[in-house]
């Protein structure tokens, strides 16, 4: 193995501000989530621009995140959750292979573009239409958790696409309520998108990847061009 590279299990992440601590990521997020669950011992890594290392630069691009492994890196985060749950088996965490749940799951696979382009905007002409788009497709999440009989996604099991969704909610609930003052605390308690992210969010496994709020407001700040 490359001695640059580390010897144990290694997850590279985005920088916060300081430029050594856990940055603002959604898919960092739930890669750490997801190894959490696996109760993988693994190690982070934050990285600025000019401090990832030469390898990761030469071999992927400098791509983040990135989890190199027996000195094999991985990245694009749907490929990194599924190895790692190929990799590390127990428990499993792949998804019920169930035509009519991939269907229905498509709903939402268009939230956090929609959630991205609402928190993002800084154009007040454009923000009615934007959060509208976004209203659609928690509704269309909505209609999938009603019809689920559990907690999450699956049922009562907790999966990949649970660790996919529940960390880019968390965005809805730090950043897109600080810039536009929306998130799930507008809908009743017994909401089901807001029953599904409380119950979620409680979970060890997401608090242990979770990087701070202040660090989620940070970067959206700059995705917006905030000085």
């Amino acid at each position: 193995m490359d001695a640059s590279k580390p010897e144990r299990t290694t997850l590279y992440v985005k920088a916060g501000p300081d430029g050594c601590s856990l940055g603002d990521c959604p898919f960092a997020h739930s890669v750490q989530m997801v190894l959490q669950l696996k109760g993988v011992d693994y190690d982070v890594v934050p990285c600025t621009q000019e401090t990832k290392p030469q390898w990761l630069l030469e071999e992927v691009g400098g791509k983040m995140p990135c989890v190199c492994h027996a000195g094999i890196p991985h990245t694009e985060t749907s490929e990194i959750l599924s190895w790692v749950d190929q990799e590390f088996p127990e428990p499993s965490l792949a998804p019920p292979e169930n035509l009519t749940l991939s269907e229905n799951f498509r709903l939402f696979f268009g939230l956090f573009p929609s959630l991205a382009r609402y928190t993002k905007n800084t154009d007040p002409n454009q923000d009615s239409d934007l959060k509208l788009d976004l209203q659609i497709k928690l509704s269309s999440l909505r209609a999938v958790l009603g019809q689920v009989n559990g907690d999450f996604l699956c049922g009562e099991k907790l999966t990949l696409l649970d660790c996919e969704l529940l960390t880019q909610l968390y965005i809805l609930e730090n950043a897109t309520a600080h810039f536009k003052g929306f998130s799930l605390a507008d809908f009743p308690v017994t909401e089901e998108v807001r029953m599904y992210y409380e119950k979620g969010s409680a979970l060890k496994e997401f608090m242990a990847g979770a990087y701070p709020t202040d660090v989620c407001t940070w970067g959206w700040g700059q995705a917006r061009g905030d000085s």
